[in-house]
């Protein structure tokens, strides 16, 4: 309640009322204001402050009345006078167009040229989260998915130390993920938080798949005449096992569209089809590559330097593994089914959590500004209800107000 602060105040709401997305602004500077005048038995309807005073005394007046009106309290004034709320309320948008104004941006440029060493602004609110979150999803993936199949390709050629092992089903992978996306884009369905999580999947799941059928390949191929024949004993042995992995995961992720939740139904739909697409290519554009790819790498490619030597390394292990399991099968079955028991045990700690907030870091600056508007003021997220009668002029009659009011 200083005469700088209120101006400062006031060049901020008017600045952010002036975007044509703006629906309405309200804050100290022109909200409505009640008052009953006493000596004339009715209530005053005007402008909170219209000028802006200089006299101490005026402003110290102001103060009490602002402090003092329960309309105002922790909604556009905090309880000690030092923080003041400026309310947005924005016309009807999609998120998409919400996104593609900038409003968030452009508020906060105003935001930036009023803030002084004296005076900050803390920014919360739905919309503000929204654009947040959806530029932490494009930022995700344009990062982390060619990171996470850079590092599915290096693996397989590590593995395997062949080009096909590598490129098949890095291709199974991508054409999924291309006809799954590709899907969501024909229906109109938006990414969402939940949907992004598909790319990932189906890169494990496809080079799962893909591994099976290029070490299965790369087996007949030793005693194959030619590459036809040898994708032809490939698929043979591989189509049952394919098939029948795909549809149970099929129906795994089916059971999601028993659910009531929009975003759940999508991720189980295009799951369906993202597991779908990838036993189709594993079991036709697989073995249709493999018959026309040359015979002879596929034998010597057992035979190539670090490859050699980790494929000699993970024989030995399993085969370890695999001694244990058959030699000593009473302690392992004892010691899986004690894990078993713990993990059952820990289910009901679980906690259910939907605060989207709790998607960022506790110590990231929009986790920092939400929780100061809600200790600051009553919150960044308010609930309304809303209370409607049936006839005109139902609320000045006396129950109903005192309905209300309970």
């Amino acid at each position: 309640f200083r005469a700088e602060t209120l101006a400062r105040l006031r060049r901020v709401t008017d600045k952010i009322a002036r975007f044509p997305e703006v629906r309405k602004v309200q804050s100290l500077t022109d909200v409505v204001s009640f008052r009953y005048d006493a000596e004339a038995d009715w209530i005053e309807v005007a402008s909170f402050l219209d000028e802006i005073p200089t006299d101490p005394s005026e402003l110290e007046a102001l103060r009490r009345r602002a402090l003092t009106d329960p309309l105002y309290q922790k909604v556009l004034i905090s309880e000690d006078g030092r923080t003041a709320a400026i309310n947005v309320s924005f016309r009807k948008m999609t998120d998409q167009q919400f996104i593609d104004s900038r409003m968030d941006e452009r508020i906060r440029a105003v935001l930036d040229a009023e803030t002084t060493p004296e005076v900050r602004f803390h920014v919360a609110g739905r919309s503000h989260i929204k654009v947040r979150v959806y530029r932490l999803m494009v930022r995700d993936m344009r990062r982390l998915i060619p990171i996470a199949l850079g590092v599915v390709a290096a693996g397989l050629w590590l593995v395997f130390g062949s080009w096909r092992a590598v490129v098949l089903p890095m291709a199974v992978i991508l054409l999924s993920a291309l006809w799954t996306f590709g899907a969501m884009a024909h229906l109109e369905r938006p990414l969402t938080v939940l949907t992004t999580l598909l790319a990932p999947m189906l890169a494990a799941i496809g080079s799962a798949y893909g591994i099976h059928m290029v070490s299965r390949y790369q087996e007949e191929a030793a005693r194959a005449r030619d590459p036809a024949s040898a994708a032809l004993d490939c698929l043979r042995h591989m189509r049952l096992p394919v098939l029948v992995a795909g549809l149970t995961t099929m129906i795994g992720f089916g059971a999601l569209l028993i659910t009531d939740v929009p975003a759940v139904f999508e991720v189980g739909a295009f799951s369906v089809l993202g597991v779908a697409s990838i036993t189709l290519l594993t079991l036709t554009m697989m073995p249709a590559a493999l018959a026309i790819s040359p015979l002879g790498s596929a034998r010597e490619s057992g035979a190539r330097g670090l490859s050699s030597r980790i494929d000699a390394r993970l024989d030995r292990a399993l085969a370890a593994l695999c001694r244990l399991a058959t030699h000593r099968p009473t302690p392992v079955l004892v010691g899986w089914a004690a894990l078993v028991a713990v993990c059952a045990a820990a289910i009901p700690r679980i906690v259910i959590d939907t605060d989207y907030l709790s998607f960022f870091d506790e110590r990231s600056e929009i986790r920092r500004e939400f929780e100061a508007v809600n200790h600051l003021l009553a919150g960044a997220v308010p609930i309304y209800i809303s209370l409607r009668a049936e006839e005109p002029g139902a609320f000045r009659d006396a129950e109903v107000l005192r309905a209300v009011e309970r």
